[in-house]
């Protein structure tokens, strides 16, 4: 299962390259992009209005109103459930409503007006892809035994039986295909965060960062941003090599991870650049948090020729601030710092 996701996304990545020169960037093409539940959410329920919306019209040209009707409700409740999911983001709850509706639709078709069971078998599968876990196997259990159950004449045990068997089976491959395909993606997706060689989170994980910080990330005074260099780190690259350079950046954010709570961000910024984000922390508390992690670096920072210093620019964000603006003040900070080296500045 997780060889067949990642050859999805392998392939999927390489489409992307290859049509990338010819797309134009879009709020909803990038929107879907990045969020795979809204993309996977979103792809279900038009598929599900498309496919129903025919047989809607079909049910009212031939004069059968009511399973119209009930095909319209269908159709209606998955445009809402659309709507609902790109307006508020909330995908969980669109996917618990929007497979909810579904099956309970799907059983009183099947119930009321002796509808073919294989209907089902699709709501099924979609439930366990929009749907949390936990809602989609009581979910699928309770159709399950309502349809099995339900005293419909006509309908032998053993067919009863067999229904019962298959959607089983259905729900249960269609549970380990979504755990493998979300597990996978979870894991591509950490992978893309983080920066290969030190292990911090990268560029893609700081703009992710930014936008999930909560509000109270702010308080009391601002969110803590500090960017710091290496000095003379190209110094150690030309005489030593870039193995040595690598190590030492490896070297520094183990120091600045062993340094800093366990709810600070590390970022590699680039080449020998690092941010630290300090949720919380107002400005008259830098001070300090700079000066714990400047005493660090000093004592354990190490390259081929002894003790490897680092430059410091911070910054506190105010609620308010564009991150840019306020990374632009830190970097202008810690180039004055470069001009003394192994100090740090405070804008």
């Amino acid at each position: 299962m997780i060889l067949v996701a990642s050859a999805i996304h392998g392939h999927s990545m390489r489409f992307k390259q290859i049509i990338a020169p010819f797309q134009i960037d879009s709020p909803l093409r990038n929107r879907l992009s990045d969020d795979f539940m809204l993309a996977i959410i979103s792809l279900i329920l038009v598929s599900a209005a498309g496919s129903v919306a025919p047989f809607a019209v079909y049910r009212f040209a031939t004069g059968n109103f009511m399973v119209g009707l009930l095909d319209a409700a269908l159709v209606s409740g998955m445009l809402i459930a659309l709507a609902y999911v790109w307006r508020t983001g909330k995908v969980r709850a669109a996917g618990i409503v929007a497979s909810g509706f579904a099956n309970l639709m799907a059983v009183f078709a099947i119930l009321a007006f002796g509808m073919p069971r294989d209907w089902l078998y699709t709501t099924l599968i979609a439930t366990f892809l929009v749907a949390p876990r936990w809602f989609a196997v009581s979910s699928c259990v309770l159709v399950i035994l309502a349809i099995a159950g339900w005293p419909t004449d006509g309908i032998s045990a053993e067919e009863r039986l067999t229904f019962a068997s298959v959607a089983v089976i259905v729900s249960l491959f269609s549970l380990i295909f979504a755990s493998g395909v979300f597990r996978r993606h979870a894991e591509l997706s950490r992978e893309a965060s983080l920066d290969p060689l030190t292990g911090v989170g990268n560029r893609r994980a700081l703009a992710l960062d930014i936008m999930d910080l909560p509000d109270s990330a702010f308080e009391p005074a601002g969110l803590g941003l500090v960017l710091l260099d290496i000095d003379h780190f190209k110094m150690v690259n030309d005489r030593h090599g870039h193995d040595a350079g690598d190590q030492v950046l490896v070297s520094l954010a183990g120091i600045l991870r062993r340094s800093l709570r366990t709810t600070d961000r590390i970022f590699r910024h680039g080449g020998e650049e690092f941010i630290v984000l300090l949720p919380g922390v107002a400005r008259d508390d830098l001070p300090k948090v700079v000066e714990k992690l400047m005493s660090a670096i000093r004592t354990q920072l190490r390259g081929p020729e002894g003790a490897i210093t680092v430059s410091m620019g911070a910054v506190a964000i105010p609620e308010r601030e564009e991150f840019s603006r306020a990374l632009a003040r830190a970097d202008r900070a810690m180039y004055q710092a470069k001009d003394e080296r192994d100090s740090w500045v405070l804008a």
